[in-house]
């Protein structure tokens, strides 16, 4: 049944911008399918892309959710842990790194099951804010020393990637003097 209080008018343009809105969600779920390297660009395109994902009403040309028993696994992840320990502070010597000298070693896949935490806590505003990596490194730093990876900086992008679903995160890797082999 109409709604009394509203006009004709106002109907039709309610109907339009409710089509819009879903044309809208329904181009950047097509986008993003197709595109899978703009994945991690723009914080609100992701949100609004997992959010389609994964809502109850599916959008057409979207992926959704796994399903059991399709043949889905979770990729290098037992337990359900994202990093491989949360550490508290900064265990290695001291490296001597500038950002000039981060921006010289050349980015690289890492695991996020095979990182250390140097950080036990994470400013939720530095998870969320669109202009996070705008100052800083678009990479995260990791320092390998003694066999293992020490996340640095970037806890913020790793947590990004973990909630995307991703088992990987694009970071600088620096070895330090003492790294086992």
């Amino acid at each position: 049944m109409e709604n009394p209080t509203m006009s004709d008018r106002d109907l039709e343009r309610a109907r339009q911008q409710r089509d819009l809105k879903t044309r809208h969600s329904q181009a950047l779920a097509r986008l993003m399918g197709e595109r899978a390297d703009l994945r991690g660009v723009n914080a609100l395109a992701d949100l609004v892309d997992d959010s389609l994902r994964w809502s109850a009403r599916p959008v057409r040309g979207a992926p959704g959710p796994p399903r059991r028993g399709h043949g889905v696994r979770r990729a290098g992840y037992s337990r359900g842990v994202i990093f491989k320990r949360v550490g508290e502070g900064r265990p290695y010597p001291a490296h001597g790194l500038s950002s000039r000298g981060w921006a010289d070693v050349p980015p690289r896949q890492v695991r996020l099951d095979q990182l250390v935490t140097t950080k036990d806590t994470l400013q939720l505003a530095a998870l969320l804010d669109e202009d996070s990596t705008f100052y800083g490194d678009l990479f995260a730093h990791v320092v390998e020393w003694r066999g293992e990876y020490y996340l640095e900086d970037g806890l913020h992008r790793a947590l990004r990637a973990a909630l995307q679903q991703r088992t990987v995160l694009h970071a600088r890797v620096h070895a330090v003097a003492g790294t086992a082999s």
